[in-house]
């Protein structure tokens, strides 16, 4: 789903830290990061090896991310056109 975008690749829980003492987001492991399907990383965050959902709740933040991403688009169109 969506345009080719950079992808991280390995975007699990355990690459995805909160730094204090502003619990300001960080990822790291992203040496494999390279273009992609924009939908590639949320695939690995919802199949994530190590933190285990339910597949209600996995169908349900899937059935979210088309309108998260037209959402995303339309700012990111919008600082382009602002920019």
């Amino acid at each position: 789903v969506g345009e080719r975008v950079m992808i991280l690749r390995d975007f699990q829980s355990r690459n995805v830290m909160l730094q204090q003492p502003d619990d300001r987001l960080r990822l790291i492991d992203f040496q494999g990061a390279r273009m992609g399907p924009s939908a590639y990383d949320v695939a690995s965050l919802l199949y994530d090896p190590y933190v285990p959902l339910p597949q209600g709740l996995r169908d349900e933040l899937a059935g979210n991310y088309p309108e998260l991403l037209a959402r995303l688009n339309a700012v990111i169109r919008w600082w382009r056109f602002i920019g």
